[in-house]
């Protein structure tokens, strides 16, 4: 036997309890949505959603009670608290369980990724309820309040319902049942599939597996919450199972990552893909999926795509009926999005795909959520117009308005040359470079005199710094260079590049390109310094040819 549990303590349970009646609630409100739960009970929404270390109490709250002929518990009879137990147990109402095997379908007792989705990550959940018929039914809830980072939760389950072959009210099921504060039930947030938020045993359903002794099971699957209108507000997720109505059939499920992600479900799965998708003007945005798979039955899918702004909904794009492939593009072109508008500069974007297979609706699957969209924050997902990407001159002696070389004897303003802890001063234009200095076409040799005089302590550091947006999404650095007599080349204070001896027949070649944000480019100010060492003392200084290329990245105010 692989369950493994622990039971919270007692009297703080009884606690809770009595504190509420004091306070005139009733065990509907202490179960049923624990009404507006006092500031002891406050839960945070992903607290302990993979269960790793435990069944927290104070993450989580429990409750029990039975299943009346009308089919839906009588929450009304519950009690409330954390119980766990053998699966063969009557009173094992909550369990935490490691990974194994379930002793009576053989299923894993474990989803089969973790919380980001690694395969075989988890090694712990939650089982719900037990194999003991008698109008059993127990809940697992927790209370937060939304906030837009966490307004789509995804979490992953198992069930395993004896099939008795009753009205569906009345056949074991598992509920995602979400509530208000108030204890009223939020419609259409969960969809477990067929547009319902209860799965019921259904040998119909291509989804279940029918094992020995009339036993029906649905292997793990992913599913989601969407909350995203409700942000700001205090819910209660409640995950619950029930015994069939008539009292000889169980029912019983496994939760676990909540809060994770749904990468591996078997019933379908969708995904941006940012390196497939333009992020301006006409362009496409593409979505990578997976068909839903049941043995040798493939699914379908529709895609639909929300183009929000503002929060609200500019317009929605329809994919065709999808039987094969994983990726799916949408054309765009902001200029024919109506009702956009121009002043916020960019939209938000929500895919939600819809799955099926053997005419069964699945569960949907989105990627982004409304109000935000993709990205936290309104506004920020797609751009209508594309800034112009810019490239930085890095050339020594260049004038990058005129796009000619500066007078000789002139001061340099782009790069400024410091010796010592002397403070940065710009650089001179060399006015009379040395016969064996080599040199690029469009670029001239600078040093910290315009006689081009060896420092005083043997080297000199430049720099030229330029300005990257917080909006742009790739740099490239190129440059070529020549010393007197070696010169160091760092971005940022990482180095690039070393060499440049001008005797040599080759000049110093760096390259370096990345991702802004993530590489050494940052968004903001970055630097390029080049320290040179004067090894024969007589003259120094340096010659660059070269550019900085930014993918739509110009800073506001910026000269170049």
């Amino acid at each position: 036997m692989n369950d493994s549990y622990a039971v919270p303590d007692s009297l703080a349970v009884v606690d809770r309890a009595r504190r509420l009646l004091v306070c005139g609630a009733t065990l509907l409100i202490l179960v049923a949505g624990w009404g507006a739960p006092p500031a002891a009970m406050a839960q945070t929404a992903c607290g302990n959603g993979d269960f790793e270390s435990d069944l927290d109490a104070a993450e989580w709250a429990g409750g029990r009670g039975s299943v009346p002929d009308s089919g839906d518990p009588d929450f009304a009879s519950f009690v409330a608290g954390l119980q766990g137990g053998p699966l063969s147990s009557a009173s094992s109402r909550q369990t935490l369980v490691t990974a194994g095997t379930d002793t009576t379908v053989g299923i894993n007792q474990v989803a089969p990724v973790g919380l980001d989705g690694t395969p075989g990550g988890s090694t712990r959940a939650v089982r719900i309820g037990n194999a003991v018929d008698n109008f059993g039914s127990e809940l697992l809830s927790k209370t937060f309040t939304v906030t837009a980072a966490e307004s789509v939760i995804r979490f992953w389950y198992a069930a395993v319902f004896e099939d008795p072959g009753h009205p569906p009210h009345q056949q074991p099921s598992f509920w995602v049942r979400v509530v208000d504060s108030t204890g009223a039930v939020l419609p259409g947030v969960v969809d477990l599939g067929n547009n319902s938020d209860k799965l019921v045993s259904d040998g119909t359903n291509p989804f279940f597996v029918l094992h020995q002794g009339g036993v029906l099971y649905r292997d793990w699957s992913c599913a989601q919450i969407d909350l995203s209108g409700h942000v700001g507000e205090t819910v209660t997720v409640q995950f619950v199972t029930e015994d069939c109505a008539q009292g000889a059939h169980f029912g019983y499920a496994y939760v676990d990552n909540f809060c994770g992600s749904c990468q591996g479900d078997p019933s379908g799965t969708i995904e941006v893909n940012p390196s497939a998708s333009t992020s301006c003007g006409p362009g496409q945005v593409c979505f990578d999926f997976t068909l839903p798979a049941a043995g040798s039955t493939t699914g379908t899918a529709v895609i639909t795509l929300d183009i929000r702004q503002n929060g609200g909904l500019a317009q929605a794009l329809t994919s065709p009926l999808l039987t094969e492939g994983n990726r799916h593009c949408f054309a765009l072109d902001p200029a024919s999005i109506p009702g956009l508008l121009g002043n916020l500069g960019s939209f938000d974007i929500v895919a939600t795909a819809q799955f099926a297979i053997d005419n069964t609706p699945l569960a949907p699957k989105s990627a982004g959520a409304a109000p935000d969209g993709i990205r936290a924050g309104l506004n920020n997902d797609y751009k209508i117009n594309c800034p112009e990407d810019i490239d930085v001159s890095l050339g020594t002696g260049f004038d990058e308005a005129t796009g000619t070389l500066l007078p000789r004897g002139t001061a340099d303003d782009d790069w400024t040359v410091q010796l010592g802890n002397q403070p940065p001063q710009p650089a001179r234009v060399v006015t009379r470079p040395r016969s064996a200095w080599r040199r690029f076409r469009l670029s001239e040799w600078i040093s910290h005199t315009a006689a081009g005089a060896s420092p005083a302590g043997g080297s000199a550091h430049y720099e030229r710094c330029f300005c990257i947006a917080s909006d742009a999404t790739d740099a490239k650095l190129t440059l070529r260079l020549w010393a007197d007599d070696v010169a160091t080349v760092r971005l940022n204070g990482t180095l690039i590049g070393a060499g440049g001896q001008f005797r040599r027949s080759k000049p110093l070649s760096a390259v370096y390109m990345g991702a802004v944000g993530s590489s050494l480019f940052q968004a903001g100010d970055n630097c390029v310094s080049v320290d040179v060492a004067d090894l024969r003392p007589g003259a120094a200084g340096l010659d660059i040819s070269g550019s900085v290329w930014i993918d739509h990245g110009r800073c506001a105010g910026a000269s170049y």
